[in-house]
């Protein structure tokens, strides 16, 4: 695998760690409810 798919990999593994389900990471960065995410 090379850096970017480790990065996602790791990416993944973390919000799959804080958030019971995608929904729910989605509305966390979702914070000004705009249907879109935020980068902050």
């Amino acid at each position: 695998m090379g850096a970017k798919e480790n990065i996602l990999k790791d990416i993944h593994i973390l919000i799959n760690q804080k958030f019971k389900s995608p929904e729910e990471a989605f509305t966390h960065f979702n914070k000004d409810k705009d249907g879109r995410l935020n980068r902050d």
